[in-house]
């Protein structure tokens, strides 16, 4: 089962960046659950600021706490891996354990 959800604001807090807001054009949360196993990502298109994503285009440290809200008000938060792909001005977040939502 599969479950994509529209976001419209997204913040990410990493160990060296406090918090920052990641702009995008569209942003989906998807939520795969398999077999009694549940995984998230977060894709995005048009991303930015441009800094953001040239510092996690070169780090070795990705992992970042998220927070996302959802165009139906949902709230979700949860620890992510970024992924950048700085030449597409994209990035995905690759959810790491549990999802929260309130």
């Amino acid at each position: 089962m599969m479950e994509t959800i529209e976001l419209e604001h997204i913040t990410i807090t990493g160990k060296d960046i406090e918090a920052a807001g990641l702009t995008f054009s569209s942003a989906q949360l998807v939520i795969v659950q398999e077999f009694g196993s549940k995984q998230w990502y977060i894709d995005t298109s048009d991303s930015g600021p441009a800094d953001l994503l040239d510092h996690y285009y070169v780090s070795d440290n990705i992992a970042v706490r998220m927070t996302a809200r959802a165009r139906d008000g949902r709230s979700f938060s949860g620890t992510a891996y970024v992924h950048a792909n700085v030449p597409r001005q994209a990035c995905v977040l690759r959810g790491d354990g549990e999802l929260t939502v309130s």
